[in-house]
């Protein structure tokens, strides 16, 4: 997440409900990473089977 410190707490909304999320660590990221990171996320592409 950005913009957070190292051993900052705060809440989230994760799928399951809220939680508190704990940074432990940060690291630069390697710019492959961070390409990936900031690409949009897609659904995978599903096949329709015929009948």
């Amino acid at each position: 997440m950005l913009g957070l410190a190292a051993n900052a707490h705060t809440k989230v909304m994760l799928p399951a409900g809220e939680a508190i999320l704990t940074v432990s660590s940060i690291r630069n990221p390697t710019s492959k990473e961070l390409e990936r990171l900031l690409t949009a996320i897609k659904p995978p592409e599903v096949e329709e089977e015929e009948d």
